[in-house]
């Protein structure tokens, strides 16, 4: 930059192919980085973070804003139909009633072979709660609510405590089975899907892979200590932005980085359009953020006044009435929507209409009850065979 009494003229040097550039080791360099640690420009101006390998050659003046980059990732798909008659219960709460079951049916045995044993007459016929095949049998229809065949004589003393014990248990599994009725209801009633990437450790135990149009989008990450980090940075590919829209408008398997700037809008590259959105899920937690400088040669004399400049600038709040002016007159503000909205998954919150997909689970429990009956049918025939 040359400057004249009355008169300033600039000379605008551009690398397009390396971006943000590099320096090496002879001295030489490419991009906006190279240009100003060369001396062939005063001032390089870009999306440039905090990158430590870059304070070695070029001089950083005060940060003009902040800037985080983030990902849009594979939208969830729907859970698969086989799946409803689980979902009411959480893992947890499966465990427990899987407990109370095996529970009840332990106690319930020991309690009436108790009661045989210190209440019971030698000659009087055995409760059938005294066997484990039936209490097991009868525990889990009580469960969904079926309440046992064998009729009680209050007359006998050994049948009283069992008596008690069964009441309580058929309260206990009316409750469980209302809850889950409720549950189901909700499941089969609304879509659900699986669970969304939000944050980094999805990332990583998903093993995500993305992408970006130069390494610079993993240079803040790729010596970071964080074990979900270098598993992020190991997934990460550098293919051209042909490549990535080509691979975006087919299919939403692929995530892309994305950056958010201060202002909440976002920087979209040809490849983060309409049409390769549509397929992606703007990610909630940041994959990392810095503070973004301009770059300055070592030694510059402009150093002082450039830092004063930048200062008296960001104090003004230019740089965010800049960042909303560019993207309402260069930029699809249409698009910036689609993709702060694309966190939603569904717009219809009105109930869904039962279909088989949401049914397979039902009918799968339904074959598999035939196929287990069946089987055990044709056992105890060979067994009966056998025997006599």
């Amino acid at each position: 930059m040359n400057t004249k009494t009355n008169q300033v003229s600039v000379r605008l040097n551009m690398d397009p192919e390396n971006y943000w550039g590099d320096v090496f080791d002879n001295g030489t360099g490419n991009g906006v980085l190279g240009f100003v640690a060369m001396d062939q420009a005063d001032i390089g101006f870009s999306a440039f973070y905090a990158w430590p390998s870059s304070f070695s050659v070029v001089d950083f003046p005060s940060s003009h804003m902040r800037s985080s980059v983030t990902m849009i990732t594979p939208r969830p798909k729907l859970m698969p139909g086989w799946i409803m008659p689980l979902m009411p219960f959480s893992n947890a709460m499966w465990s427990a009633v899987g407990a109370c079951l095996v529970g009840a049916t332990y106690t319930l045995y020991k309690l009436q072979r108790f009661a045989d044993k210190y209440l019971g007459n030698p000659q009087e016929r055995l409760n059938p709660f005294s066997q484990i095949d039936y209490t097991a049998l009868r525990t889990y229809a009580m469960l969904v609510n079926q309440a046992p065949t064998f009729m009680w004589d209050s007359d006998i003393p050994r049948h009283v405590p069992a008596r008690h014990f069964v009441a309580w248990f058929q309260f206990l599994g009316e409750v469980i089975s209302d809850t889950y009725n409720a549950g189901l209801a909700s499941v089969l009633s609304s879509l659900r899907y699986e669970p969304p990437i939000e944050t980094i450790e999805d990332l990583a135990s998903q093993n995500i892979i993305w992408a970006g149009n130069h390494v610079a989008w993993i240079w803040s990450i790729e010596e970071d200590d964080n074990p979900n980090l270098q598993t992020v940075t190991r997934n990460f590919r550098c293919l051209t932005n042909e490549q990535m829209d080509e691979i975006g408008q087919r299919t939403g398997d692929l995530a892309f980085g994305i950056e958010r700037l201060q202002g909440g809008h976002f920087t979209t590259e040809p490849h983060i359009n309409e049409g390769t959105v549509m397929h992606r899920r703007i990610m909630r937690e940041t994959l990392y953020w810095s503070h973004l400088y301009i770059l300055l040669r070592k030694g510059s004399p402009y150093m002082h006044r450039f830092r004063t400049l930048v200062s008296r600038i960001r104090d003004a709040g230019l740089p965010l009435y800049w960042e909303g002016d560019v993207i309402r007159h260069y930029m699809s503000e249409r698009l910036q929507l689609q993709i702060s909205s694309s966190r939603i998954l569904n717009e219809n919150v009105d109930p869904a209409r039962l279909n088989l997909d949401q049914l397979q689970g039902a009918f799968l429990l339904l074959l598999l009850g035939d196929a287990v009956a069946f089987i055990t049918f044709f056992a105890e025939l060979t067994v009966s065979k056998k025997k006599y």
